[in-house]
């Protein structure tokens, strides 16, 4: 069977030069138990090194679940940065950002919202398999806790725990049946669902081939892509050779 949740953390005795600590509860202040609690970091954003493919990379850190009373202790490296994640069951995700090592801190979690999703391809017959993302506002982008699915048989996907009372994004990645960009969807609050409906457009598929503009020769592992669609770009074969299937057909 699972594991029965300690009744408390001693949040006394965290180390207060390293160990990230306190306590998840519920808008009416109740506590949050089993709440599952993580530490990451992303390296790739300590400076602008226009690294792209690794702009979402997260490298893990300790991870814990709250006791009863909703506290929690998670040791950490001394002077370390990182992004607090929290998630618990029936509740949006929540996360706290530039979280130091040994600093206390206190977690709301609001109840979280359901997006439903139902994709067609341009004929209008159910999509089977698109890639889809929910994510935050542009405004926070990327915004930690990007969900994914795919969509089923009859072109539906389902995103639950979803922060509510905000505008997010609902974007379906490049597949067989096309690429619609983005939709988006303002989330309601208090546990609420909304339906967002996306119908693909056909792609038009684009080759070239990228070459050293003084020599003429191919120059392997070239980045190219669609301006603004970064999760589209390729990288040229060992002869310069590339396929985008990014733009749509009536571009």
């Amino acid at each position: 069977g699972s594991a029965i949740p300690r009744e408390t953390f001693n949040l006394a005795t965290a180390d207060r030069d390293r160990d990230v600590h306190g306590i998840v509860v519920t808008e009416a202040g109740d506590p949050v138990a089993e709440a599952r609690i993580r530490i990451v970091t992303q390296p790739w954003r300590r400076a602008n090194t226009m690294n792209f493919e690794q702009y979402h990379a997260t490298e893990p850190g300790p991870s814990v679940r709250s006791a009863r009373d909703g506290t929690f202790i998670l040791p950490w490296k001394r002077s370390r940065v990182g992004e607090l994640r929290v998630e618990a069951d029936g509740f949006a995700r929540q996360w706290v950002e530039k979280v130091q090592a040994g600093e206390r801190v206190r977690v709301v979690m609001t109840l979280g919202a359901t997006v439903n999703v139902s994709v067609v391809d341009a004929a209008g017959r159910p999509a089977e398999g698109v890639k889809l993302v929910l994510r935050g506002d542009a405004g926070a982008y990327p915004g930690p806790f990007a969900q994914e699915a795919l969509s089923d048989s009859e072109g539906r996907a389902r995103f639950t725990g979803a922060s509510g009372n905000r505008l997010q994004w609902v974007v379906a990645t490049s597949s067989r049946h096309g690429r619609p960009g983005w939709a988006r969807v303002q989330v309601p609050g208090k546990g609420g669902s909304v339906d967002v409906a996306i119908r693909m457009r056909p792609l038009r598929v684009v080759t070239g081939r990228v070459t050293d503009a003084v020599t003429g020769d191919p120059i392997e592992g070239a980045r190219v892509g669609v301006l603004g669609i970064d999760a589209d770009a390729v990288r040229t074969d060992a002869d310069g050779r590339y396929e985008v299937s990014a733009w749509v057909s009536d571009a």
